[in-house]
């Protein structure tokens, strides 16, 4: 596939190769990247210690590694030996302007009269000129970069000069006819040199005709070596229509006057389009080439020259941009459609560039300039650690004209302002678009993780991805030719210090992630991270924990610590805001129950964590005692037992004993010393404050029994039973009666008092009882009648 190349015209009619056809370029105009690599070197930092005579290295502002190569020298050595950049930059002198930061310095006076110095000796051209017989005067002049535009050396006629690298280019631009004579029109120049020379046609670039020689003229030293060379005469119209001028010149000694000769029949045909301008290039004796020119080769063949490329350590190349031209001879008739060129690396080569029609049909420069060519010319080198090398070739053909592969039709040229150059773009490990973000960025305080997202691209893969917030790391990226290697990994980040309650703080500070490439380089430049906080509050209450009797209210305390904050609380069935209050809460078991309340702040959207309250209710007291003996007699030490049944924790013991004696023993002893009955009452307390209290009464009892000695059976509900007093509280008590005669008439373990004689006769009866510690006997009278 041919790639076309777009014509550029400059105005007027051009002699010595000044028509140009420019490949269109990917690039928008009006930004610094559409400027040509020679331009934008200037805002570009640069690698002094990289310099080479045919290549420099520079930094972006933006980091990307530069670095360009060239055919042409880049750099030159000065007179003290250290290489310094060539600038072709005129600058203002004293009798007009120099370009002298090149091996052959240039100058050019304020009538636009041109000289070089080579070697310490001075070649003066382009002086003592006269345009039809009216010689130059200073007009104003534009200087500007590499270029100065002199107007109206004479009337009608301004003189454009532009600059290169040993070499330069100047232009007679007559604007309208008035300025062109009748006759032919004839530019005399003068030559000189500080050196013996000889001017000659050059073999197989020139031919004489009737007028003088068409074609290319040059001045040869003493020693063989060409100091001066000058192009065909080329002339075009602004209509693209073109004719071959012809020199005729005259050597005396060191100098020799010169004519520029444009046929008067071209000049004033009516088909002229205006303005019209003489253009020839005289180039200096630096030259690249040994035969000076790069030759073409006919069709299908191609002729190759290359440059080495020096692709540094640990960068991805994002742009190969190459710049080349070829030249089609005007005197050879030979057109830029006649031409073909391409270029190619051990990976593979570019498409096929040439000029189309109707700028193809007229000879002049053809050039690419800055074309990105990394895709496909560098796909099979992949990034890499380590520095390497590759060569760009450049292949021209021609269509036409010859067989063979030769420098008279169809050439590249190293005067051109396109030389065959190169220069790549390139980056180690760095971010890119968004760089680092996190989501989400907006937090509750009690959020503890969130997710970086991070962005690498370019130096070379593997890429590791770490960050202090991450308990992983993790690697990315393989190297691939022409690929900028984008990778995009996500780490989750655990904050530290999380939960953070209680802290009115709305933002938070967020390391910068770490990108390590495979040669150890780290990413630079992060932005600035942080997390937006919704602050959180927290609930306390007050008390923690409640231990309530049965029957109890509940009430609890809650508070936030930061203002704003809602509180809510739910448990027993219920739920509320602000503080807990929960009434009659009951126990009826014997255990301890616990009913847990549970509350929790709303703020900003976010919800804290819940705290669990819990209320234990305790039942009510079991309370009961004993006494020791039982039952309890008068003049008798006597112990009280309590016994109380609670899951609680007991406080202490209040006793009432029913005589006036208080007690707050656990046990307390006492001695009655008066039969009857007693109220004893026992309270106590748990360490919950539960009450309570049991009062009960008890018989204090004489220490003997008074047995009685008759009792009377006939059923008026008095004295009917045989009685003794108090026994029925001398439990196992034994009694045994018997007649007259020793024989028992009854017995009975613990007597109730309720033998009545049924059966047996009134009369004496004989009774043995054992109750308590004691034993008692004696007799007794059954008397119904009484």
């Amino acid at each position: 596939m041919k790639q076309r190349l777009v014509a550029m015209i400059l105005s007027g009619l051009f002699c010595s190769g000044s028509l140009f056809a420019q490949i269109s370029s990917p690039v928008q105009s009006g930004t610094i990247e559409s400027l040509p690599y020679r331009l934008r070197k200037q805002q570009w930092n640069e690698i002094v210690s990289e310099r080479g005579l045919h290549s420099s290295a520079f930094r972006k502002a933006d980091g990307t590694y530069v670095s360009y190569f060239s055919k042409e020298l880049v750099n030159y050595y000065s007179p003290e030996g250290k290489l310094i950049p060539v600038n072709i930059e005129l600058k203002q002198e004293k009798e007009g302007w120099s370009v002298s930061e090149q091996p052959l310095p240039a100058f050019v006076n304020t009538k636009g009269e041109l000289s070089f110095r080579y070697n310490e000796k001075q070649i003066v051209f382009s002086s003592a000129v006269k345009i039809n017989g009216q010689s130059l005067s200073s007009g104003s002049a534009n200087v500007h970069g590499d270029t100065a535009i002199f107007h109206n050396v004479v009337n009608g006629v301004d003189k454009f000069i532009l600059f290169r690298q040993g070499a330069v280019k100047y232009n007679y631009i007559f604007k309208n006819a008035s300025a062109v004579p009748q006759g032919d029109l004839i530019i005399e120049e003068e030559y000189t040199a500080d050196e013996p020379f000889v001017i000659s046609a050059a073999e197989e670039l020139s031919e004489q005709r009737a007028k003088g020689v068409a074609g290319h003229l040059q001045m040869i030293n003493s020693a063989g070596k060409e100091i001066l060379h000058l192009n065909t005469v080329f002339c075009y119209d602004a209509a693209n229509n073109w004719t071959v001028g012809e020199y005729r010149f005259v050597q005396r000694g060191n100098r020799v006057q010169l004519q520029l000769i444009v046929n008067d029949q071209w000049m004033h045909d009516p088909a002229r389009q205006f303005p019209i301008t003489i253009d020839p290039l005289v180039v200096g004796p630096t030259t690249t080439y040994p035969n000076f020119y790069m030759p073409s080769c006919f069709a299908p063949n191609y002729n190759v020259d290359s440059i080495l490329i020096t692709v540094p350590a640990a960068i991805t190349v994002n742009n190969l941009s190459v710049t080349s031209s070829y030249y089609a001879d005007p005197f050879t008739t030979t057109v830029m459609g006649d031409g073909s060129m391409y270029f190619s690396t051990s990976c593979n080569q570019s498409t096929i560039f040439t000029v189309q029609p109707p700028t193809g049909n007229t000879p002049g420069t053809a050039y690419l300039e800055d074309f990105n060519m990394k895709s496909p010319l560098m796909c099979c080198y992949p990034q890499t650690c380590n520095q390497y090398t590759f060569y760009l070739r450049m292949h021209l053909s021609r269509s036409s004209n010859g067989s063979s592969c030769n420098t008279t039709y169809l050439y590249y040229t190293p005067s051109t302002l396109w030389p065959f150059s190169a220069y790549i773009e390139g980056n180690t490990v760095e971010s890119y678009t968004s760089q680092v973000y996190l989501n989400p960025a907006t937090l509750c305080a009690n959020t503890c993780q969130t997710t970086a997202t991070i962005y690498a691209r370019y130096g070379v893969p593997p890429f590791t991805f770490s960050h202090p917030w991450s308990g992983t790391t993790s690697t990315a990226g393989v190297p691939v030719g022409c690929s900028p290697v984008n990778e995009i990994e996500h780490l989750t980040l655990d904050l530290p210090n999380c939960p953070n309650y209680c802290d009115p703080a709305t933002s938070l500070a967020v390391p910068s992630p770490t990108v390590t490439d495979a040669c150890g380089n780290s990413v630079s430049g992060w932005p600035s991270l942080s997390l937006t906080i919704k602050p959180v509050a927290q609930v306390t209450a007050t008390p923690d924990s409640l231990a309530i009797c049965n029957g109890a209210d509940v009430n609890l305390a809650l508070n936030a610590c930061l203002p704003g904050a809602t509180i809510n609380w739910f448990g027993n069935g219920i739920s509320g805001t602000g503080n807990i209050t929960d009434s009659l809460l009951s126990n009826t078991d014997t255990i301890l129950h616990t009913s847990n309340y549970s509350a929790f702040v709303t703020m900003n959207g976010c919800t804290s964590d819940t705290i669990l309250i819990p209320v234990t209710v305790e039942p009510n007291l079991n309370i009961n005692f004993t006494s020791d003996p039982d039952p309890v007699f008068i003049t008798q030490n006597t112990t009280f037992h309590p016994q109380i049944q609670t899951p609680g924790t007991l406080l202490g013991y209040y006793w009432n004993l029913g005589d006036g004696t208080t007690e707050s023993l656990s046990d307390p002893q006492h001695i009655y010393t008066t039969p009857g009955e007693y109220l004893i009452c026992l309270g106590t307390a748990t360490s919950n404050a539960c009450v309570d209290t049991l009062c009960r009464l008890i018989n204090v009892l004489p220490l003997t029994i008074v047995p009685p000695n008759v009792i009377s059976p006939n059923g008026d509900g008095i004295n009917d039973a045989l009685v003794f007093p108090y026994l029925e509280f001398y439990n196992g008590n034994t009694l045994v009666i018997m007649n007259r005669w020793g024989q028992t008439l009854y017995e009975k373990n613990n007597y109730q008092n309720d033998w009545t004689g049924d059966g047996h006769p009134d009369g004496v009866y004989y009774f043995v009882l054992h109750a308590g510690d004691q034993d008692y006997s004696g007799y007794f009278h059954i008397m119904r009648n009484k």
